[in-house]
């Protein structure tokens, strides 16, 4: 027997293993019966209206939850199609016009509970460490964090004398081909009704006719996302230090000749899963230059120290903001409180930042503003 022969031969057996393995975590963990039991749907429920329980569609289907749920259940049961089709709205965020589609609060919890007893057990051991996105412990701070011990164990290795391949995929939802994302799905679900659900989930959204794209504005969808560019994750990895947050992500090389190789390399990978680099953020920076990764600015400074700002245009965007916000604070659409709920929670995103000026300047405008608001908002408290 030769050497190709029992690389061959050990190759098969450890594929075998793995795929016995996989359909034993399957059965264990992924039971069709408790994802759609009335206890799961209940608790899901309770965890979908935070935060939206004034909202009259929760308050109606809540008015009769046992009846709602044991129906649910029943259809689920039965495998009849349960979605009522999606509320689709268009918000402006960071200067893009994003395309929400939200479904019925019924289709929610359904969801939620296929995302947390199913789709997550199974699928979150195959995902690296390095990709943060819509998982529980993990998000953009811990991002973040990923990336600047990623550049100091580069400065350890290179001083400053490396570069960063930074990537993003153009309309990354709304290009994820179905055909190949089930098929990604498939080897990991063998049972034919969770198949049949995560089917009807996915083919139930459309771009311009065709069966393609995902609807941003609900969980399984972040979950598919995440899990779909996987086989670009652990190619990515053998290469150097590399982490990717949703459609963003980056590699840490040598020299600026290996990054140019890999990035010939990522391109073949995302045209084979359907995908398109956005030309514009897909660039090769050098490690003295400053590097922007998820809207913070990273500066490596000579003695190895890194200098994490604010991105400038989130600063703009901000000040804008809080004049938007006074304008209909004076007209009294929205409150005080409400106003300043949202300041803080930008104000705690400079904390891990160098930026005394900006916060002071902030503060300072902020104060300006609302400074009269503030004071008749503390008389009414008192």
């Amino acid at each position: 027997m030769t050497n190709k022969e029992r690389q061959q031969r050990r190759f098969e057996r450890d594929r075998k293993k793995r795929s016995e393995k996989r359909m034993q975590k399957e059965k264990e963990l992924c039971r069709y019966d408790k994802f759609i039991s009335t206890d799961e749907l209940m608790r899901c429920f309770y965890k979908c209206k935070k935060g939206v329980s004034w909202k009259k569609s929760i308050q109606k289907y809540e008015l009769n939850l046992f009846q709602n749920l044991s129906e649910l259940h029943k259809k689920l049961e039965m495998q009849i199609d349960i979605s009522k089709g999606y509320v689709t709205f268009y918000i402006c965020e960071r200067g893009k016009r994003r395309k929400i589609q939200a479904c019925h609060i019924s289709e929610r919890v359904v969801q939620k509970s296929f995302s947390e007893n199913i789709l997550t057990p199974m699928l979150e051991d195959t995902l690296i460490k390095n990709n943060c996105a819509s998982q529980k412990g993990k998000g953009t701070s811990k991002a973040l964090q990923y990336f600047e011990e990623d550049l100091k164990k580069a400065y350890r290795k290179y001083g400053r004398d490396f570069y960063v391949l930074q990537g993003d995929f153009h309309n990354y939802f709304a290009s994820i081909p179905h055909d190949k994302l089930i098929a990604k799905l498939d080897r990991y679900f063998t049972d034919e009704r969770t198949r049949w659900y995560y089917r009807k989930v996915i083919n139930s959204f459309y771009e311009d006719g065709e069966c393609i794209g995902l609807g941003l504005g609900s969980q399984i969808c972040q979950n598919f996302a995440i899990f779909y560019a996987n086989e670009l994750d652990h190619t990515m990895e053998r290469y150097g230090s590399y982490g990717r947050f949703n459609d963003d992500f980056y590699l840490i090389v040598k020299t600026k000749e290996q990054a140019k190789e890999i990035l010939e390399k990522v391109k073949e990978i995302v045209e084979d899963l359907g995908l398109e680099l956005n030309e514009k953020k897909t660039k090769i920076v050098k490690a003295t230059h400053v590097i922007t990764f998820l809207k913070t600015r990273f500066n490596l400074l000579e003695n190895g120290e890194i200098i994490r700002r604010p991105y400038r245009k989130n600063i703009t965007r901000e000040r804008r903001k809080l004049k938007k916000l006074k304008i209909k604070l004076d007209n009294g659409e929205i409150e005080f409180n409400d106003v300043r709920t949202s300041y803080n929670s930008w104000r705690g995103l400079l904390k891990d930042k160098k930026c005394y000026k900006t916060k002071q300047n902030m503060d300072k405008l902020f104060n300006q503003l609302f400074i009269e608001d503030w004071r008749y908002s503390y008389e009414q408290a008192g």
